[in-house]
């Protein structure tokens, strides 16, 4: 073989060595970046999960509702900056919201001390239906 053929074949294998690294590192960037975003939306959705835990969790404890006044107070004036948040994925907020709206009935039936026992198994259907609805979610972009 002469060497302007052995040059040839050099530079054939090279540059098909380059196109085949260039296409395996499309590839896995892809992968990568669906990666990063299931991680994302997988932290998202248990940030909501939590954010709306401890609104349950207020509504469902067995205090008197003076003394959760407060925390009702500043928690019911962030629901719009919560669920606003999380309203890219509809039907997890959807539920969202259902909870924190029977999480203000508990309060209203606290205050005006009526049906709270009725209120509060209301509200942990709600929220275990929120808790599926997340979970199937997560389960779907596993």
């Amino acid at each position: 073989m002469s060497w302007w053929q052995t040059l040839v074949v050099a530079l054939t294998t090279y540059t098909i060595t380059k196109i085949i690294d260039s296409i395996l590192g499309i590839i896995k960037e892809k992968r990568d970046f669906k990666k990063s975003r299931r991680e994302k939306i997988f932290t998202e959705i248990e940030d909501l999960k939590n954010e709306v835990g401890r609104y349950y969790e207020t509504a469902t404890r067995w205090r008197p509702f003076d003394q959760k006044l407060d925390i009702y107070t500043e928690q019911f004036s962030k629901e719009f900056d919560l669920i606003g948040r999380y309203n890219k994925y509809p039907e997890i907020a959807k539920f969202a919201r259902q909870v924190i709206h029977h999480c203000k009935l508990v309060a209203q039936d606290e205050k005006e001390k009526a049906n709270v026992p009725e209120s509060k198994e209301l509200l942990h259907q709600k929220f275990s239906e929120f808790i599926i609805a997340c979970n199937k979610f997560v389960d779907n972009i596993a």
